[in-house]
């Protein structure tokens, strides 16, 4: 059944069974059912941080959007930024239903961008926006806030989920993405 995931678990001796049930991909059911689990044997929960958005320049957050592709970073020709910045401004503008109906991979096919290595980053009205594979190869477009302002690094975190994403900016080397997801896993990938 689509947009449905869960997760089951059962404590036959302990007489438990914890059933979690979401019908939003992003939800992390196992994650939860974990949790349950610790609650339900008495450990004790981390807290999650408490995090606040904070101001950044707009022309710097409008510097980390882009198109971000797994692996090392690579020389592009003005001609190759010219089309992926055309494929950009293309995906910008995409809404929800163009998003959800899979419009977007047109312009992936088009402009030569690879789905299964590609991370993208919008800013759009003032927010940035991850769009990006989530579980089971299902893409979804998402705000990010910025928490940290360092030297040589931005870090953000997910409006709804607890992700963190934190873009490294070496002049010389370009910007790099270190996306953690909520169960830990790291995806690294390069502006193109």
């Amino acid at each position: 059944m689509n947009g449905f995931w869960s997760d089951f678990n059962r404590f036959v001796h302990d007489d438990l069974v914890i059933i979690v049930l979401s019908n939003f991909e992003l939800t992390p059911v196992q994650r939860i059912s974990q949790y349950l689990a610790e609650i339900a044997f008495g450990r004790e929960l981390q807290e999650l941080e408490i995090t606040t958005p904070i101001k950044i320049n707009e022309s710097i957050l409008k510097q980390l959007e882009g198109i971000y592709a797994y692996g090392e970073t690579i020389e592009q020709d003005p001609y190759v930024v010219r089309n992926l910045n055309e494929a950009l401004a293309k995906l910008t503008q995409m809404d929800v239903p163009q998003i959800t109906t899979g419009e977007f991979y047109k312009v992936f096919q088009g402009y030569g961008i690879r789905p299964d290595s590609t991370i993208i980053v919008t800013y759009e009205d003032g927010q940035l926006y991850i769009f990006m594979r989530k579980n089971h190869g299902a893409w979804f477009k998402y705000e990010i806030y910025p928490v940290s302002d360092q030297a040589n690094s931005i870090t953000c975190v997910a409006k709804d989920i607890d992700e963190r994403v934190v873009f490294n900016i070496k002049p010389s080397d370009g910007i790099r993405i270190v996306h953690f997801d909520v169960y830990g896993y790291e995806t690294i990938a390069y502006k193109t």
